[in-house]
């Protein structure tokens, strides 16, 4: 069914049923709101695709579908996404995001990793330790344990060699160590949170690296040229004077641009 700008609201009751390769399409959005008093198990809310287990009620529920892929940093996602909305702040210990294999969109589906945003789209972060299945060719999923729900969030799925961001969250919190397929290797950071300083830690291919501090609004803060020859590069990243907040760490060299989220306590 094409929607074509068409926005269907299933109330409180309705479901929808989709058939392989006949699912909704277009630019409009399919929503539902329903109200949870205990916690969710494996629970297709409305029958959109998108199942929760949650560790407690979630109360008021509002979960709309869209079939338009996503776009950020020149990379496309999937031609689905899902905007949650809960009433309590959760945690879906169970999160397993249903797509169509005419959604791909030239994404690979066995590299699939979710990605959420908090603005609507505008910005993104990829999130880490996602389980995408390959068993069917016409339907696929992927699956992530321990995703934070507060609030509205935005949720598609796309390629992870070409993410929407470079972020990379796991759980939904800050990570202390990345491994990114952006990067042949490991970039970590310690301690995170941090107070003053922090050590961040290159175990790359060789090369020149370009690391740099910054805010969230892009504003730089401390760049570094780092040489990597054999083995592992630490260096002492200072964060004097910053106030307390997320920053970002960007480590940019051999064709590759990652970013890692640290703390300023």
């Amino acid at each position: 069914m094409q929607l074509e700008w068409q926005h269907h609201d299933l109330g409180q009751q309705c479901i929808i049923s989709e058939l392989a390769g006949q699912t909704y399409q277009g630019n409009g959005t399919i929503t539902t709101t329903r109200t949870y008093s205990a916690a969710l198990t494996n629970n297709n809310v409305a029958g959109m695709g998108l199942m929760l287990s949650t560790g407690s009620a979630t109360g008021t529920t509002t979960i709309a579908r869209g079939n338009v892929a996503q776009s950020n940093s020149g990379n496309s996602s999937i031609a689905r996404f899902y905007d949650v909305t809960t009433q309590n702040a959760v945690t879906a210990t169970g999160f397993e995001l249903n797509y169509d294999s005419t959604e791909l969109n030239g994404n690979v589906r066995g590299r699939l990793r979710i990605n959420q945003s908090a603005n609507g789209g505008t910005t993104w972060s990829s999130i880490s330790g996602c389980s995408p299945s390959t068993t069917n060719a016409s339907t696929g999923k992927v699956t992530k344990n321990n995703v934070s729900l507060s609030g509205t969030i935005r949720f598609t799925a796309s390629d992870s060699l070409n993410s929407l961001s470079p972020v990379f969250v796991n759980n939904n919190t800050t990570t202390t160590t990345t491994t990114t397929e952006a990067i042949s290797g490991t970039i970590s950071t310690w301690p995170n949170p941090f107070n003053s300083s922090f050590t961040a830690e290159l175990d790359v291919a060789a090369g020149s690296y370009q690391v740099t501090l910054m805010d969230m609004n892009g504003k730089v803060i401390e760049s570094k040229l780092v040489e990597v020859q054999n083995g592992k590069v630490q260096m002492n990243v200072s964060g004097e004077g910053l106030s307390s907040g997320v920053y970002l760490l960007n480590v940019q060299g051999n064709g590759s641009n990652t970013h890692l989220k640290v703390v300023k306590q």
